[in-house]
């Protein structure tokens, strides 16, 4: 098995795990993280850290990852309602006038989800050049993607 799928399955079952909530209520949740010991930050970064720490901040790559978690939840959950709405109106419409003014109606929402999908791959996009070696990176939102996968 090469590297690639290892990654895959790793992130499958963390995911996994995640979601049944192995994760939840572990020592020290909520809690801030104890960032004293700096070895782990390059010497020309240290002062930057402790200002940033000792004012209650984070570097701006951790706020734009936190922000990105929310964008993808939001990003989702939009796709999710705009699909219902569109299912739902395709069955009850009786006409083809009607069927015609639904599928408008779907596209209308399709080009603004597409607008929100550019603005938050963009985030990414800034994320990853952002975040420092080792961190994971984000992966672009694919919206024709994600209509699939909720469609079925």
């Amino acid at each position: 098995m090469n590297m690639d799928k290892w990654q895959s399955e790793l992130d499958r079952q963390l995911e996994k795990l995640r979601q049944e909530g192995a994760f939840d209520n572990l020592p020290g949740m909520g809690k801030p993280l104890n960032l004293a010991d700096e070895s782990h930050v390059p010497q020309e970064l240290r002062m930057a850290y402790r200002i940033l720490h000792d004012n209650d901040m984070a570097p701006d790559w951790i706020m734009l990852g936190k922000d990105i978690e929310q964008s993808t939840k939001n990003l989702r959950q939009s796709v999710i309602r705009h699909l219902r709405q569109y299912q739902d109106a395709l069955a009850k419409a009786s006409t083809p006038e009607h069927r015609q003014n639904v599928e408008r109606v779907w596209m209308h929402a399709q080009h603004e989800l597409r607008s929100q999908v550019k603005a938050h791959n963009n985030m990414v996009l800034n994320f990853n050049l952002k975040a420092p070696a080792g961190i994971r990176h984000h992966i672009l939102f694919d919206l024709e993607h994600e209509i699939a996968r909720q469609k079925s």
